[in-house]
């Protein structure tokens, strides 16, 4: 037999879905309350976080599973990027580079580096920066976030939706 890549309940691995409960299950929370989408931090995904899943994914164009898979959690990362509450530099790692990765057309010679700010993604950064008259100092922060997500919408790559938030809307 080979390996399978279906979670609990038949859904892709990684993915949170409904009745499942622990750590993961309330940063899932948390991340949509800071994103807008209010409701209890309990780490228990019961019907209200799967409402509150779909929700935002309507909201940023996603179709409403109301499953958290990883494109999801990506979208949820780059979303603190965008409201200024983190920012992306050299070094860093995690979900939120990898969608930065995605828009700027990083590619990494391998999954793991694919959430990791390396040079080339530094010197992306820089170039896209130049590009828009920012300061091109490396850094991923609001306003170069929100001036890539326009430039997403004007290529025609994002689409803007009805029930849509952000900075971009």
């Amino acid at each position: 037999g080979g390996v399978s890549l279906r979670g609990e309940g038949g859904a892709p691995a990684g993915t949170l879905i409904r009745g499942m409960k622990g750590h993961g299950v309330e940063a899932l929370q948390l991340a949509l309350g800071r994103a807008g989408f209010e409701l209890e931090a309990s780490g228990f995904f019961d019907e209200v976080t799967g409402e509150r899943v779909a929700d935002f994914q309507r909201s940023v164009g996603l179709r409403p599973t109301g499953q958290a898979d990883v494109n999801t959690r990506i979208y949820l990362s780059w979303a603190r990027i965008l409201d200024g509450a983190e920012r992306l530099q050299l070094g860093g790692r995690g979900l939120a580079v990898r969608r930065l990765r995605e828009l700027l057309g990083v590619v990494s010679k391998s999954e793991e580096r694919a959430s990791i700010f390396d040079d080339a993604c530094d010197a992306a950064v820089r170039a896209f920066q130049v590009s828009v008259r920012l300061n091109p100092d490396g850094v991923m922060g609001a306003q170069a976030a929100t001036h890539l997500e326009w430039r997403e919408v004007r290529t025609g790559k994002l689409e803007l939706q009805p029930g849509r938030r952000g900075p971009v809307v």
